[in-house]
Parts: C-alpha cells; sequence; structure tokens
C-alpha cells in the first residue's frame, strides 16, 4: 500500500523532470559554421508551399500575411501561396 503511494507521489515529479529536460535540449544552439546562401541562388531554389488557411479570410491568419510580407518565407528558402477554401 505505501510503494503505490510513493509511486503516484512520484509520477508528477518526474514527468516534469522529463519535460525540462527536453526542453533544455531543444533549446540548445546549432553549431551550424556555413554560410548564408546568396539572394540570388536562394530565389531560384524555393520550395513551393501551399497553405490552406480557412474558408472566410479573417484577422487570425493577419500573422501568416505579415510574415510572408516580410520576407520571413523566402529566407526560410520558401514560396508560400495561401488558399482560403477548401483545398
Amino acid at each position: 500500500m505505501y510503494q503505490r503511494h510513493r509511486l503516484s507521489f512520484l509520477l508528477p515529479y518526474s514527468s516534469l523532470l522529463i519535460l525540462l529536460a527536453l526542453a533544455l535540449v531543444a533549446c540548445g544552439g546549432s553549431t551550424s559554421t556555413g554560410t548564408a546562401p546568396s539572394s540570388t541562388s536562394a530565389t531560384s531554389s524555393l520550395t513551393k508551399v501551399s497553405i490552406g488557411l480557412g474558408y472566410i479570410p479573417d484577422i487570425q491568419f493577419a500573422p501568416f500575411y505579415v510574415a510572408q510580407s516580410k520576407g520571413y518565407y523566402k529566407a526560410a528558402g520558401l514560396d508560400v501561396t495561401f488558399h482560403h477554401g477548401i483545398v
């Protein structure tokens, strides 16, 4: 009886410890030493991506359009097209 109570007491703490360890691993920096591609080569090798955002255009999709207008997708090597409605 005591053993079962002890295990149920330790489960939340061990789960929290595992989640914290995963968060630390995920936040680790990359060790990339390569140079960034030039803008001319980046535009020719963009990956085409089509994103369906929903049936009706709405303010909830604003971050997608802001990212497109600021060039975040092109910097990541993506040519993004947005579609509304059934995709």
